[in-house]
């Protein structure tokens, strides 16, 4: 049987606060656990820090699942918030590793560039043509499986010029999902087919790309450093 979808009240503009909001949210805490663990990895056991990642590690993976399957198929409204505040801590604390050991400027530069980043792509995804956008999918989608494809060949060639290729082109991939994933939120909020589990849901897709693009970005400047 063919779910029925529950369409909204909400207008463009509040839909647009409350996923832009909830990104804002995540992305305090999970800078701010990030932040705040560090001061504790002097003062605890090694290995119980050890063993702390490794427990946010896993109830990453499970949350993941939990937030799509919340935000796409549950008809509880709000069933996604809990979720992905434990997320947005998780992954806070398994920031907090890099954090510990990245000096303060390069983690600035890194926030600031990936702000710009984001910015840039979610103002394409914004006032992108639908067919300029669904091409851009297309092109991502090819990115992101050669680069799946060609990270698995590289495990047994161990290319350093290879491994690169991929950094970059993953990079691209991610750069080119944030406009798709805005386009997508702008697509639904002007549909009125928004929910809150979906404002929520779509709050922690750009929520995902920003990290991840930050990581990458402070990857690059650690590497130029040395």
């Amino acid at each position: 049987m063919e779910r029925e979808i529950q369409t909204s009240t909400f207008s463009p503009s509040s839909v647009y606060a409350k996923v832009f909001g909830w990104m804002a949210l995540a992305l305090f805490i999970t800078f701010a656990v990030a932040i705040g663990g560090t001061f504790f990895l002097g003062a605890i056991d090694p290995s119980l820090y050890i063993g702390i990642l490794i427990g946010a590690s896993i109830l990453e993976i499970v949350l993941i699942f939990v937030i799509n399957f919340s935000g796409l198929l549950s008809k509880r409204q709000g069933a996604v918030k809990i979720p992905f505040i434990l997320y947005s801590i998780c992954m806070g604390i398994l920031m907090s590793s890099i954090i510990a050991v990245t000096e303060v400027t390069t983690i600035i530069y890194a926030f600031g560039a990936t702000f710009l980043c984001f910015g840039a792509m979610a103002l394409i995804g914004w006032f992108g043509r639908n067919s300029n956008m669904k091409a851009m999918h297309l092109i991502a989608m090819g990115l992101g499986i050669g680069s799946l494809i060609l990270a698995l060949a590289n495990f047994f060639m161990r290319s350093g010029t290879v491994d690169w290729i991929v950094s970059f082109a993953m990079f691209a991939f991610i750069l080119l999902i944030t406009a798709v994933d805005v386009w997508r939120m702008r697509q639904f909020a002007e549909a009125g087919a928004m929910t809150e589990n979906f404002a929520i849901f779509f709050a922690f897709q750009i929520y995902y790309d920003f990290i991840y693009i930050f990581l990458k970005v402070l990857r690059y400047i650690q590497m130029s450093k040395d």
